[in-house]
């Protein structure tokens, strides 16, 4: 009840009453805080305050108990924002920006030398560049061995296998961008198959740990909120690309259930992986950049 007071400020209990005016103020509670907290707060409103007043015939009805459309803006304990869409430029600069990153001007820190430092941020940089350009959940990132990376037909794909998805269906993704897929074929070149693509620096075979793989991203999102002049990476969290890459894509006029299968959303299907059956000589036509229009270093599909 605190929050929704914070946003109604100086109104009055008849103001707020109104089912237009508490929708806004609601609106204006998960943009600040999420859409889950803004639903508890109308339910806590409705139970404490609203209902209470409408029996007693202090205000007309109860505002909260009506069907309202709020913003799907989800945050985690940290404030991050997971439904923010950034949009395709945005993408664009991004990926500029990784590619563009210098890591030799990382100095030794403590007990870790600046190759070791270097080598450690250089992996987050490129498991970054992936996300961005794969629209892949961090975890799903951290978990790819060498043989998750395959170059079929001049094509660069990634499988993401049912037991490392977050949702047990695999599914297998084109890398679009010419630049990520040659920095994953780099990475799995002469690696056994059972090799992790993006290890911590200090051990090839040991996988990151989430706080630290937290902490070096958010701090690399953080700067470049600042060199790229973009405040809402700093509020964002690596989910940002999932939710651009679904605007992105189904503006170029792909389905969604192809958009579904891609990044690993649940579909109503029972096939083991989620593009079993995806047409992926179409999905190749959508997901190349239109004629005058080329993205610096992208892939042109052959889609014949």
């Amino acid at each position: 009840m605190r929050l929704f007071a914070e946003v109604a400020g100086d109104r009055s209990i008849e103001v707020c009453a109104s089912p237009v005016v508490c929708e806004r103020l609601l609106c204006e509670v998960a943009e600040r805080h999420g859409r889950a907290t803004a639903l508890h707060v109308k339910s806590a409103m409705s139970r404490y305050v609203f209902a209470p007043l409408a029996r007693r015939e202090v205000v007309r009805t109860n505002p909260c108990a009506q069907p309202m459309r709020l913003p799907a803006i989800n945050k985690d304990r940290t404030g991050l924002e997971h439904g923010l869409s950034v949009g395709e430029d945005v993408r664009r600069r991004f990926l500029d920006w990784l590619f563009a990153f210098d890591v030799s001007g990382i100095k030794r820190q403590g007990r870790f030398d600046a190759d070791l430092r270097q080598r450690g941020w250089q992996c987050v940089i490129d498991m970054s560049a992936l996300q961005a350009t794969c629209g892949l959940r961090i975890g799903e990132c951290v978990g790819l061995d060498a043989r998750d990376v395959v170059q079929r037909r001049g094509h660069v794909l990634v499988t993401i296998e049912p037991g490392k998805a977050k949702t047990r269906r695999g599914r297998t993704v084109p890398v679009t961008d010419g630049r990520t897929a040659e920095m994953l074929l780099r990475r799995v070149e002469g690696l056994d198959q059972a090799a992790l693509v993006f290890p911590i620096a200090s051990d090839p075979h040991t996988r990151w740990s989430d706080g630290d793989l937290a902490k070096r991203t958010r701090r690399l999102y953080d700067r470049a909120a600042d060199e790229l002049g973009v405040p809402e990476l700093r509020r964002v969290s690596t989910h940002v690309w999932r939710t651009t890459l679904t605007t992105t894509w189904k503006t170029r006029g792909m389905s969604a259930s192809t958009v579904a299968a891609l990044l690993g959303h649940t579909p109503d299907t029972s096939e083991r992986y989620y593009t079993d059956g995806v047409d992926m000589g179409e999905l190749l036509k959508v997901l190349d950049e239109r004629e005058g229009d080329a993205e610096p270093g992208i892939i042109k599909f052959r889609t014949a």
